[in-house]
């Protein structure tokens, strides 16, 4: 069939070469793929079109010849047995769509790697024509993408309004009345300088790493709960206050990953380190009785490689458990490589329905106790030694009292028992060191037990010694189907482990912050930028695969990227430089021209306008109206609830079933500190969008339904 009769025109619709990455992957992705992609077990015909070689042998693919390709044949073809994709695919090709495909396979038909898995390289800030609007580097390349779609950006935003949104974006709470007072002055009258010193000081705020720490806990699924059967208490909070501290000190990005992923395995590991680690178990758990060991343990690593894969490489891992991934290169091999790093460890496959979840955990002394508990091991040690060292010289004293008071009879059971009994009375009651000893040790030992009974255990991960991280290859993802033996190792298509990193979750973590990975930086920035502007330079954080959307400005994603982890993953560093921007600063007000051009906002041509999350607005309530407790750390607090919403749920055996409101400054707490029961998340924030936790979650929904003003209006807190 001659090539115009398939199309109308033989150049691309935007009348320049055709690109790969950004019109034709995404393209064959959707309708081709599926079929014809990496899963072997589902592919149709041998066909492979994600492989440039394999479509090439085939024929599918004659680069500059469409008249020649058995594709372009098939995607034109009138027959119905013929065409692709299949009309019982529910899927298809526009006319234009096909015209594109037809110019690429005429421009020679060029594959590229998918962009995410391509280090990224530091770009030039491109020049702008509205050189005095730009603030920092990030405005060239938002200004530059805004030109180029003939937009220009909004107006600044009002002083009030601007300071209202720094205050939200920093600290999560509204700015206080007196302060938005101060900055419209001290803005007036200093300009810049004015800014960046109350953005500062908003940063050193507490309630900065209180904000930070909010979304860190939705991609950890943090609870208190276990989540399943009795969903009884879990007692996960010293974890969570852990990343508030670690946000509030600014800790490197990157040694924040390394202490949650693999803090045991650090060379003597403080206990703030191992704490950290409770990362890893925050997944749900169960005690049923009817469940198998070995489904639960292989449960508990799938859902740590789904929520490694989400969190810090924006892939979705989880796709390849039972079988390659149909569109990214992560195989099942892949898929179980990294189940073994985090099957390698000490975990009960039952919680035990009890608060330390059956182990690994480790108490978490106060302030007040954590020198005494320190050092009281120390002194058992020392003090049970001195009770031992003179029990063993007393001994020969002993045997001379004994044959002094009768005539020994050795050699019978009831002669040694006897002795045994005599030894502790003559201990007790002859020698003149062993009771104060004794009395010691015994006071050690109560002093121990009663700063465990008044502390909180959190749940960390430990390593196993005895034995190398491996996991089997599941047949279609089941436990009881085990084949291959697989050593723990990343992605084989992804950048090596650095040398010399062990086979363990220290390598792992090592190999997840290196400067070759190219993912973890661009999808950590990405979701900050989520964080302040709604929505990502990547609309969906959880992927950066290929069936995940385009950055919308990809040399701005790759900046910030190398920016960040070149300044040593400073975090605060990293946000100064977004909310100090020209980008941020912009008014949010609407026009037509923007309405049409720009409607989701995507070229950032205003200032963003969404609605607060869940916890921001009850935060934000309490605020406003002076009840806000500024009350930091400690366990969960149970505020105003509908009665018996945990009845529902609850088994008569858990601990969780009545909800016992608290009375006082716990009901004024800021909403991160709400206790998490799984199977009922607080009701306020349920309604506006706030995730049960069961999964990680690295974004959240946001509707609008009748529900949320019923709560606003009726909720007691918010009545308050």
């Amino acid at each position: 069939m001659p090539v115009g009769e398939m199309v109308r025109t033989e150049s691309s619709p935007s009348g320049q070469t055709v690109n790969f990455g950004r019109q034709v992957r995404p393209l064959l992705a959707e309708t081709c793929f599926a079929c014809h992609g990496r899963d072997e077990a589902a592919r149709q015909g041998d066909l492979r079109l994600d492989v440039r070689e394999e479509a090439v042998d085939y024929g599918a693919i004659v680069p500059g010849e469409p008249e020649s390709s058995s594709l372009v044949e098939r995607i034109f073809s009138d027959d119905s047995d013929l065409r692709m994709p299949p009309l019982d695919s529910g899927k298809s090709l526009s006319e234009e769509e096909r015209a594109l495909l037809q110019q690429w396979i005429l421009e020679g038909a060029r594959y590229e790697e998918h962009w995410s898995l391509v280090a990224p390289r530091r770009p030039v800030p491109p020049p702008v024509q509205n050189e005095s609007w730009v603030r920092n580097d990030i405005d060239r390349f938002v200004l530059a993408r805004m030109e180029s779609a003939g937009l220009e950006p909004a107006r600044q935003a009002d002083p009030r309004a601007l300071f209202r949104r720094l205050s939200l974006d920093i600290t999560g709470l509204p700015p206080d009345p007196g302060d938005v007072e101060l900055f419209e002055k001290d803005w007036l009258e200093r300009g810049e300088p004015a800014l960046e010193e109350w953005v500062d000081r908003m940063m050193d705020s507490p309630a900065w790493g209180e904000h930070r720490a909010r979304y860190w806990l939705d991609a950890a699924r943090y609870a208190d709960t276990h989540g399943m059967h009795f969903d009884n208490y879990r007692e996960m909070w010293p974890w969570r206050d852990w990343v508030i501290r670690a946000f509030n000190a600014n800790q490197p990005f990157d040694q924040f990953v390394v202490e949650q992923l693999a803090g045991d395995l650090l060379e003597e590991p403080t206990r703030e380190q191992l704490i950290a680690t409770g990362f890893q178990r925050c997944n749900m758990t169960t005690n049923e009785g009817g469940t198998i060991d070995e489904e639960n343990l292989a449960i508990y690593a799938s859902d740590r490689v789904q929520t490694f894969g989400w969190v810090f490489l924006g892939l979705t891992t989880n796709c390849a458990q039972c079988h390659d991934h149909k569109f990214d290169p992560i195989t099942a091999r892949d898929y179980y490589s990294l189940a073994a790093f985090f099957r390698n460890t000490t975990q009960m496959p039952l919680d035990g329905n009890v608060k330390d979840g059956n182990g690994p955990a480790i108490v978490v002394p106060s302030a007040e106790d954590a020198a005494r508990w320190s050092v009281l091991p120390g002194e058992i040690a020392a003090s049970t030694a001195k009770r031992d060292a003179q029990i063993a010289e007393v001994r020969d004293d002993f045997r001379a009292w004994v044959a002094a008071q009768r005539d020994l009879k050795s050699g019978t059971a009831l002669a040694t028992a006897n002795l045994v009994v005599q030894f502790g009375d003559y201990l007790l009651n002859h020698d003149e060191q062993f009771p104060a000893l004794a009395a010691d040790l015994k006071a050690l030992g109560n002093e121990e037990a009663a700063i465990r009974a008044r502390s909180p255990v959190t749940h960390i991960q430990m390593e196993r010694p005895d034995q190398a991280a491996t996991a089997h290859v599941l047949m279609r993802g089941q436990y009881d189907q085990p084949e291959q033996l697989v050593n723990a190792a990343p992605p084989a298509a992804l950048h090596p482990m650095p040398d010399g990193a062990p086979a363990n979750r220290l390598g792992l973590a090592r190999w997840t912050v290196d400067p070759g990975n190219p993912l973890t930086a661009r999808v950590t920035v990405n979701r900050f930028w989520q964080e302040v502007f709604g929505q990502g330079l990547v609309a969906t954080p959880d992927d950066f695969g290929v069936m995940g959307a385009l950055p919308s400005h990809p040399e701005l994603l790759d900046w910030l990227a190398i920016e960040f982890a070149g300044n040593d993953w400073d975090v605060k560093r990293l946000f100064r430089l977004i909310v100090t921007s020209a980008t941020y600063r912009q008014s949010a007000v609407l026009t037509a021209e923007k309405l049409e051009l720009d409607p989701d906002n995507r070229l950032l041509s205003r200032g963003v306008a969404f609605r607060m999350d869940a916890e921001m607005i009850r935060d934000q309530a309490l605020a406003a109206s002076g009840l806000l407790s500024r009350k930091m750390f400690g366990p969960g607090t149970r505020p105003y609830q509908p009665d018996g919403l945990w009845d529902v749920v609850g088994l008569p055996e858990g601990d969780t079933r009545k909800y016992q409101r608290d009375e006082g400054v716990n009901l004024y707490r800021r909403s991160l500190y709400n206790f998490w029961k799984r199977m009922a998340p607080p009701a306020n924030l349920e309604a506006f969008n706030a995730p049960s936790r069961e999964v990680c979650t690295v974004r959240r929904e946001r509707t609008n339904t009748p529900l949320q003003a019923l709560v606003a209006l009726n909720d007691p807190q918010f009545v308050e």
